[in-house]
């Protein structure tokens, strides 16, 4: 039998719990579904003068409606305040997962330190298609973390999360590192 690069690739998608990647905010707008539950992460990093300090990024998996593929994201803790305030809001609020509604998270400066987030959600629910839902139905944020965690070699005193509520993360803005 021959070898297939897109059963290999397939393969990799479920194992991983990736289907398209990684989702990184783009400069301008970027529109996504966000489909599954938040997972906070503790890492380190090093910037450009050897520093090492610690970030919390905020993972799940979401829809890139550029290319509607589904992709593992990790956003900063000022994106995951405004879907937070999103889901607190009586025009927007949401109580499951996936999100009923897209949202459009547009970046000026992306790819700096000093890059600036605003959130912006359709106006409009729209059910996933048939597609989308059978994809949901094969994705692990749990898995998905477990396995970026093994690779990055994160120990588990890294991982501030309990059940499936996200943790209150005491941080001050003036140390974000975004």
């Amino acid at each position: 039998m021959a070898y297939s690069v897109n059963d290999t690739l397939k393969k990799a998608e479920k194992e991983y719990g990736l289907g398209g990647g990684f989702f990184k905010v783009q400069e301008g707008d970027n529109k996504i579904r966000i489909l599954t539950q938040f997972r906070a992460l503790e890492e380190e990093y090093t910037n450009k003068k050897g520093e090492t300090s610690k970030s919390v990024k905020f993972y799940c998996h979401v829809i890139d409606r550029s290319n509607g593929s589904i992709k593992l994201g990790a956003f900063p803790y000022s994106i995951m305040k405004a879907v937070a305030s999103l889901q607190m809001n009586d025009d927007y609020s949401f109580a499951d997962m996936p999100m009923p509604y897209d949202i459009t998270i547009n970046a000026v400066g992306a790819g700096t330190m000093a890059v600036k987030y605003s959130v912006m959600p359709a106006r409009n629910n729209v059910e996933l298609t048939a597609e989308e839902k059978k994809a949901l139905e094969s994705l692990d944020i749990d898995a998905a973390i477990e396995r970026l965690k093994e690779k990055k070699g994160i120990s588990e005193g890294h991982d501030p999360e309990s059940e499936n509520e996200v943790p209150t993360i005491e941080i001050e803005p003036e140390n974000l590192p975004f």
